[in-house]
């Protein structure tokens, strides 16, 4: 368990940094070109020395079971693509409030 952790903890600088892009610029994209893309961007973090999970999942870097369990029982589809634009949206909602705030205003 302790070993777990503390290769989670040496990964988490490319998790968050490849979960961040996710966020930011691949919410409007296929589940497919998200995989692509997120695999190309782990690629990248190795060959830049960037540490990153071998089994990275913006689910698994940004997900809290709780909150998704929360959203599956409320009906949203349990398929990690489903799961992911959960997340999104949880994590960009304060920026797409105040795009329309600016946009309205």
């Amino acid at each position: 368990m302790a070993k777990q952790l503390g290769i989670k903890f040496e990964n988490l600088i490319g998790d968050v940094l490849v979960s961040s892009g996710v966020v930011a610029y691949l919410g409007a994209f296929t589940a497919a070109f998200r995989q692509e893309q997120t695999a190309d961007w782990v690629k990248a973090c190795r060959n830049t020395n960037i540490p990153c999970s071998d089994d990275f999942s913006v689910t698994g870097t940004l997900g809290d079971p709780v909150k998704i369990r929360d959203w599956n029982i409320a009906g949203l589809p349990t398929d990690s693509f489903s799961i992911e634009n959960g997340i999104i949206i949880r994590y960009c909602e304060p920026c797409a409030i105040a795009a329309v705030f600016n946009y309205v205003s």
